[in-house]
């Protein structure tokens, strides 16, 4: 069994990828890009950029028209679907579960790749669980029908299951959708502490590019299925990208709480 290499430099590499779906075969097209280990990594673009698109060709959920994905330098096709479950996951946009299930249920799927067929409950499974929901803050309703929670509470259980499965790389597609703004600081804190305290692999599309130059240490644009810019969020976050790719004014200054780049929108008004 392969194992992940914590020390290489790229977890994740699309190599002149082209894909879509049905009759649009190129929603992304001829794309590269690195996801560097260790990072902390957001894809941001207007609707219809390819960022979910990019997402699912990186967890190798998509078949590709052209080129390949790479898992540390092997084809991510090479790997069986329970050992790619064991090193990446990832949470898509609006997931769906069984009625009835409750929290502690959906956050047990986490475990399954780590479970063999007629295997037995592990003490650390149970810790897997445990700490996927302290995590995010979903301890005390483990009891509850998922049906019965608002969407901002789904949300963090979804993600709690992604945690609960333990992989060193995370793929998130708009983790923070209907979390209020309390719980979407929450959300990109503990992202931020896998990445720099447990040493994991993050990339997670966001639409707000003032929370990705917070809290993300690299920031790729999208638009029309290509890589307009990536880099660090200091040299990607300019005026003149944010007109280049959302067709927006903007004026960006530094951040007085941290340094990073703030964008503020110019208004005709």
């Amino acid at each position: 069994m392969r194992e992940f290499d914590t020390d290489m430099e790229i977890a994740l590499e699309a190599r002149s990828v082209t894909a879509g779906y049905g009759q649009q075969a190129k929603v992304i097209e001829a794309l590269c890009l690195g996801i560097k280990s260790g990072t902390f990594t957001v894809l941001a673009g207007p609707n219809g950029s390819g960022k979910s698109t990019l997402l699912k060709a990186l967890a190798g959920f998509l078949p590709l028209t052209e080129g390949a994905v790479e898992l540390q330098g092997a084809p991510v096709s090479s790997f069986s679907a329970k050992r790619l479950a064991q090193l990446v996951g990832i949470l898509p946009q609006g997931p769906s579960a069984p009625e009835g299930l409750s929290v502690e249920d959906l956050v047990r799927q986490g475990r399954y790749p780590h479970r063999g067929l007629f295997s037995r409950w592990t003490p650390q499974d149970t810790h897997a669980c445990r700490a996927a929901l302290d995590l995010t803050g979903l301890a005390d309703l483990a009891e509850r029908p998922l049906d019965s929670l608002s969407g901002g509470q789904k949300q963090r259980a979804w993600i709690a299951m992604v945690l609960a499965q333990q992989t060193p790389v995370l793929l998130l597609d708009e983790p923070t959708t209907f979390l209020d703004i309390a719980h979407q600081v929450e959300i990109l804190s503990l992202l931020r502490r896998l990445v720099k305290e447990n040493g994991r692999t993050v990339v997670a599309v966001l639409h707000d590019i003032n929370q990705a130059a917070q809290y993300a240490d690299r920031l790729v644009l999208l638009k029309g299925g290509r890589v307009k810019a990536e880099g660090d969020t200091r040299s990607v976050v300019t005026g003149e990208a944010m007109d280049a790719v959302f067709g927006v004014r903007s004026q960006v200054i530094t951040n007085p709480v941290d340094g990073t780049p703030l964008m503020l929108l110019e208004s005709d008004l």
